[in-house]
Formats: C-alpha cells, sequence, structure tokens
C-alpha cells in the first residue's frame, strides 16, 4: 500500500476515525455524489439532499 503524502493527511485528518480509517456521514456513506462530509458534522450541508421532512411547496 502506498504512503500518503504529508498534505493528504492533513486534510483528511477531520474525516479519521479512532482505528485510522476514514469515516463520512451517515447520510454520505450511501450518497454517489463526491461531495462526502466528515462523520464529526452535526449539520450537513448537501445541494443533493432533501430530507424526507422537508415539504416546501
Amino acid at each position: 500500500m502506498p504512503r500518503r503524502g504529508k498534505k493528504y493527511t492533513e486534510e483528511m485528518a477531520f474525516f479519521i476515525n479512532d482505528k485510522n480509517r476514514i469515516e463520512y456521514h451517515p447520510l454520505c456513506k450511501t450518497c454517489e455524489k463526491e461531495c462526502k462530509q466528515s462523520y464529526r458534522v452535526k449539520w450537513i450541508y448537501c445541494p443533493f439532499y432533501k430530507a424526507s421532512n422537508s415539504h416546501k411547496q
């Protein structure tokens, strides 16, 4: 397995869990888009996600 550079490691530090693996938000795990967010965020902002309880007419 190739080593990752210092810049990549610093950028991905927000995504690394206690097992040193990259972990995404539960809503982002099944999403096909590239705008993945960390598991540490409390409020997710995704233009592609539509919550089932938001009924705007």
